[in-house]
């Protein structure tokens, strides 16, 4: 009797528990799905095609290329030949002509050189030769997802070209991952400020006196919840179940 009781409660949590909303993270969109970060709200990856200015270590896409800075993989990263210091080696994407001004920026620095995140000037552009400053890293950070948020972006501008150097004049450009998240807009010029909620209006002071208080009482009729509902019919099912094994023993 206890044995059928409790497998009938079980069925009925489980049919109750089936019901409930739950709200599921979307996989991550960007060249690395694991991340474990929310898309920047009103937000969209921006895509390009990768390129760089000034040396390449290796011509093949292997652990050093600049494309390995957009592969999705935080094991490889960028790496310039030796001598080829400060601001004139830069590693970019350049889009399909779509402009956007940056809300998020992420990346992920070399495993054994993470002294080399600060002075990174992530930048934009809107020709490949004049860069704008997005942000610069002036605290050394640690092998992990680094995200900076809208909040300290240094401009709204929107741009087509979108990358990264060093601004340390002895220190090599080093970058395992990055992406840059957006709104689109129009090249070089400033996205559009969100509209300001209208100011709240004082109502004005009532004139007449309040209606004198009335003496009968009516009757209030209040209506459970549906869930409630639901649950005392589920939960009288189970009694009445739980009745008819009972007196089905008995007659054997």
């Amino acid at each position: 009797m206890k044995k059928a009781f409790f497998a009938i409660l079980a069925i009925t949590v489980s049919i109750l528990m089936s019901t409930a909303a739950f709200a599921f993270v979307d996989d991550y969109p960007g060249s690395i799905d694991f991340w474990g970060l929310d898309k920047p709200a009103g937000s969209e990856l921006i895509v390009g095609e990768p390129s760089y200015i000034g040396t390449n270590f290796s011509e093949t896409p292997d652990n050093y290329n600049y494309v390995c800075a957009f592969d999705g993989n935080i094991t490889t990263y960028y790496a310039p030949l030796n001598d080829d210091f400060g601001p004139g080696n830069i590693v970019y994407i350049k889009t399909d002509g779509t402009a956007y001004s940056v809300t998020e920026i992420r990346y992920v620095c070399r495993e054994d050189k993470p002294e080399r995140t600060v002075g990174l000037h992530f930048v934009g552009s809107n020709d490949g030769e004049n860069w704008t400053d997005l942000y610069v890293e002036d605290t050394q950070q640690e092998y992990d997802y680094i995200c900076i948020t809208k909040d300290k972006i240094l401009t709204n501008e929107a741009f087509t070209y979108f990358g990264v150097y060093q601004g340390q004049e002895d220190v090599l450009l080093n970058i395992a991952e990055m992406e840059f998240w957006g709104v689109k807009g129009t090249a070089g010029a400033a996205a559009p400020a969100a509209a300001e909620a209208p100011a709240e209006t004082e109502a004005p002071a009532a004139e007449t006196e309040a209606p004198a208080a009335v003496e009968t009482t009516a009757a209030v009729t209040t209506t459970a919840p549906q869930t409630s509902d639901t649950l005392i019919a589920l939960i009288t099912a189970v009694s009445v179940a739980g009745v008819f094994t009972l007196a089905s023993k008995k007659k054997h």
